[in-house]
């Protein structure tokens, strides 16, 4: 029988490459990729353990994935990520389907656990060692499209923020070096990819744990050097530490793109600092400021979390006029999750389920009208756009311009004729001429 494994990857982008850089592994190891979790001998599920709907999401996956036993080829079902790395004991003792566990510092090791897990029927691995003090990356098999690809430049975090188990799953930040980001970035550009977007933890902390010091400008401008990089795209800076010479960079370089991800979480001062945020509201608004006057057709990124511990009416709705007064063009937001572990999941006054997701539909609804302003905005105006599908039903091309990530935001849509053949990562003019709540529409120009 050929040694196929499928994987199932969940959560984040930094999970996500995670993944790829495990199935880069197995295929070293002379492991074939399954398209399908049928055909696979071995299936790898990827967790996430952030917040509580994504474990849960990942028990699902895991009992879904178990299921092939009986109906596919499946003997050996691994878990990895960080649902692994946060309950090893409790997910070997409660899920005895899972053969192979392996928690965030031995990905490496995925082959060999299998492996041996094959070898020994009936056998149960579970590797949890200790998080390394440094993060290097390692070779991957990228699973994006072609012309552009995910690239981690630090693993872990120190920020504390009082809602989130990251720092205590994932360990401290750890730089990578920046001469090996951006060996990894020559080879990416090499093999065909237009589009670099760069995620951490806290990508805007890069560097300050290594000893030569460097700077997240620095790399930046570094990765826009790369012949054959098109875009560079920043994700995750907090808003504290996005300086003058980060956005100059970014007003000037013509390969980074307008476009700045900032998670806020809130803005009343009170909250902000119960959440450990170590910025307040009137540095919110100096910043949002700041890049609005540098240039105007900055695209602003946000997330929120709606009804944190202690948030009251008159908060949450300070902080929709905030939204309202400062208006993101791009809105995540997650109603809080009461994590074991954490520093916020102690507190008094946890605001009920049914609170927190009434005022998660309150932010939303507003920002859905926000976005089609903002969107409207942008009607007349011409991009170079990149295709990243097509609708075949629809004739449509499913297209991005500097100003939309891919997987998180909305798509320029642009009809075409029946005859036209795109091609993912295909370069094209387009004028907008219509928008609206998340999508743009548009022509070819």
């Amino acid at each position: 029988m050929k040694k196929c494994v499928y994987m199932v990857s969940l959560g984040c982008c930094k999970n996500l490459v995670d993944a790829e850089e495990m199935l880069a592994q197995l295929q070293q190891a002379g492991w074939q990729i399954a398209s399908d979790p049928s055909e696979a001998l071995a299936i790898v599920v990827n967790t996430c353990g952030f917040l509580e709907s994504a474990k849960q999401e990942a028990i699902d996956a895991i009992f879904d994935m178990a299921a092939y036993r009986e109906t596919g080829d499946c003997r050996v079902l691994a878990v990895t990520g960080c649902l692994a790395q946060r309950y090893p004991k409790e997910l070997m003792e409660e899920i005895p389907e899972i053969d192979v566990l392996l928690g965030v510092a031995n990905y490496l090791h995925i082959a060999a656990a299998l492996d041996e897990a094959l070898a020994k029927e009936g056998a149960r691995v579970c590797l949890h060692d200790a998080l390394p003090a440094t993060y290097h990356g390692s070779d991957r098999l990228v699973s994006t499209p072609a012309h552009w690809a995910y690239l981690k430049i630090a693993e872990g975090c120190d920020n504390c923020c009082s809602y989130c188990a990251i720092p205590s799953i994932r360990g401290p930040y750890r730089s990578r070096p920046m001469a090996e980001i951006v060996c990894e970035a020559q080879r990416l550009a090499d093999a065909g990819v237009r589009e670099l977007i760069v995620v951490a933890q806290d990508t805007t902390r890069y560097g300050q744990d290594l000893p030569e010091r460097p700077t997240l400008h620095m790399l930046l401008e570094a990765l826009c050097a790369i012949e054959g990089v098109a875009w560079v795209r920043v994700l995750y800076a907090y808003p504290e530490m996005v300086d003058n010479d980060l956005l100059a960079l970014m007003a000037r370089e013509p390969k980074l793109c307008k476009y700045l991800d900032i998670p806020i979480q809130h803005c009343n001062d009170a909250v902000l600092s119960a959440m450990n945020r170590r910025i307040d509201k009137a540095g919110l608004v100096e910043l949002i400021q700041r890049v609005r006057a540098l240039d105007a057709a900055f695209v602003l990124r946000t997330t929120i979390i709606a009804g944190f511990p202690g948030e009251t009416d008159a908060q949450h709705q300070e902080l929709l006029a905030f939204l309202q007064a400062h208006p993101f063009d791009r809105l995540g937001v997650f109603a809080y999750s009461q994590e074991e572990g954490t520093v916020a999941g102690e507190m008094p006054g946890q605001v009920p389920e049914d609170i927190r997701q009434k005022r998660l539909d309150a932010i939303m609804r507003q920002q859905q009208k926000i976005s089609r302003a903002c969107n409207a905005a942008r009607i007349g105006c011409e991009y170079v756009c990149v295709v990243d599908g097509y609708d075949a039903g629809r004739h449509m091309l499913l297209m991005r311009s500097m100003y939309e990530a891919p997987q998180v935001d909305g798509m320029v849509l642009v009809p075409c004729s029946g005859d036209f053949v795109p091609t993912p990562g295909m370069v094209l003019q387009v004028r907008i001429t219509d928008a609206l709540d998340y999508d743009l529409v548009g022509e070819l120009a």
